[in-house]
């Protein structure tokens, strides 16, 4: 009989640190090049590439999408329609593996360190709530230099209208949290004591256009006025402009490390497990304003949004509301964009 004991084997279970998270919808050639640079991260640890195809007819985008997932470059979740930004994110986000979501635009290509870079500051610096109290991580983070890299999956089909399918529930059945303690678009800050020793919630990278120019992605919660005056030629008007320039944080030197009130959607990463104690986007939101209103939510929950400009994505961004007055009304967009403001603004309305 066969007594001699085998050698005890050390099994070290290699956790999924990274989820990004983009959504495509008719974005053409961008997703390839978002992927490919995000396949060229040095990072040492384990990371998956998610895509939701919200809906696409493009099929240049479409054919690439489903073939990186064919040959397991991607995890792809395909909807019948498009469900909207926020939605699909929250449908990435249900199926995402990873400790931390970075939620990217399909027109950004990441530097070769900027994941690394964002993750260990966040590392440094976030956190997740736990028994009550801030600053303490989590249990399960593991740093996998011994087997880092991208994972990757199969395609995911989701056929539903995305709401249902995404399950995300809000904290008080509205989408807001704790909405007492922000007004109008504006901050109260009797809710911000002790705000520096307060972890990070969301963390923002430098973002720059094509022509080398730094993208204004950190700003102040606007008020109605503000958001008019920058889409209509009322922002023209001096004191509009210095209003705008506030808003947009134009004095600010974006070589710095800052706590802005919100940073844009096109890159941002934060905690799945805060994520999900928010209630992820407001679903309410088809396109614009989600991205405010999740920081709004994450601030009111006790943590800091910070922008990071050591780690840097490049952002092939079109303004999509832009142009002249007659262009403007004609776009459909455009009015996604004015829904979304009328949401806002009643969302987080005095009283």
């Amino acid at each position: 009989m066969y007594t001699r004991l085998m050698p005890r084997l050390k099994i070290k279970w290699i956790k999924m640190k990274l989820s990004t998270i983009t959504i495509n919808f008719n974005h053409k050639h961008f997703p390839k090049l978002c992927v490919e640079a995000l396949e060229a991260s040095k990072t040492n640890f384990k990371f998956e590439i998610i895509f939701v195809d919200n809906g696409t007819r493009d099929p240049i985008s479409k054919g690439f999408l489903e073939q990186a997932a064919k040959q397991g470059r991607i995890k792809l979740i395909k909807t019948a329609k498009n469900i909207g930004f926020s939605a699909g994110n929250n449908l990435g986000a249900l199926n995402a593996s990873g400790e931390y979501l970075l939620f990217l635009n399909p027109d950004t290509a990441v530097y070769p360190d900027a994941l690394q870079k964002m993750v260990d500051y966040m590392e440094k610096y976030g956190g997740v709530e736990k028994s009550g109290v801030h600053g303490g991580k989590e249990a399960g983070a593991i740093n996998c230099a011994e087997d880092s890299g991208m994972e990757s999956s199969t395609i995911i089909y989701s056929e539903g209208s995305g709401a249902e399918s995404s399950a995300i529930t809000y904290a008080d059945n509205s989408g807001a949290k704790n909405n007492k303690n922000l007004r109008g678009g504006r901050r109260d800050n009797s809710h911000e004591k002790n705000a520096k020793n307060r972890p990070i919630g969301i963390l923002g990278p430098k973002l720059i256009y094509a022509d080398g120019v730094v993208q204004d992605s950190c700003r102040r919660f606007p008020r109605l006025i503000d958001l008019i005056a920058k889409r209509t030629i009322l922002g023209r008007l001096p004191f509009l402009r210095k209003r705008v320039r506030e808003y947009m944080m134009g004095d600010f030197d974006h070589e710095k490390i800052c706590e802005p009130d919100w940073i844009t959607g096109a890159a941002m990463l934060i905690p799945k497990k805060l994520f999900k104690k928010v209630g992820g986007f407001d679903e309410r939101y088809f396109l614009f304003m989600e991205d405010v209103d999740l920081c709004k939510k994450v601030r009111a929950a006790g943590y800091k949004i910070v922008y990071y400009p050591q780690a840097k994505i490049n952002h092939y961004h079109q303004r999509l509301s832009a142009g002249g007055l007659h262009k403007l009304l004609t776009k459909k967009v455009f009015w996604h964009h004015v829904a979304s403001m009328i949401k806002y603004f009643w969302k987080w309305r005095k009283g």
